[in-house]
């Protein structure tokens, strides 16, 4: 094979960022295809599949989507929390506040599959009162806690 020939196929290669907002918790080069599956309401099930020189686009991801990305003659799997693709200039950057890679199809779809039933019981405890976390009140339990220790340190008692 020619120099010249393996800089090109090194230039059709794809490169894969997972981006979470802490930290790129993917970063691949050298992709040769990207799959995205999830279930629609309205539409059933969905997959999308990015290739080398796609058009650009955005879109949205559901929460708990399953990734395949084959990388030479490897697949990778990857569990997102949702969030967004972009695609551009043979760049695939996934936006999410988590992703978990995976060792095969079972592992991955088992990981969904965990995701999703959290989230459902998470959802059934808000409807009935059960789970429930108020930011604001917690603080101010803390605040309130705090100068009661205080005051039970000073000797200052009200």
């Amino acid at each position: 094979m020619s120099e010249e020939h393996t800089i090109e196929a090194g230039l059709d290669k794809m490169s894969l960022q997972v981006i979470s907002p802490e930290k790129i918790l993917v970063d691949e080069k050298d992709i040769d295809i990207v799959t995205f599956r999830y279930k629609s309401p309205e539409k059933g099930d969905l997959g999308l599949g990015v290739m080398r020189k796609h058009a650009p686009m955005l879109v949205s991801l559901p929460r708990a989507c399953p990734v395949r990305y084959i990388k030479g003659d490897q697949t990778y799997y990857l569990a997102i929390a949702g969030g967004f693709v972009e695609v551009r200039n043979n760049q695939v950057t996934i936006l999410s506040t988590g992703a978990e890679r995976v060792s095969d199809k079972e592992e991955l779809d088992a990981a969904i599959q965990s995701r999703l039933r959290a989230e459902s019981w998470l959802e059934e405890g808000e409807k009935v009162g059960k789970v429930g976390f108020d930011e604001k009140m917690a603080a101010a339990e803390v605040k309130k806690e705090a100068i009661h220790i205080y005051k039970g340190q000073s000797g200052d008692h009200e």
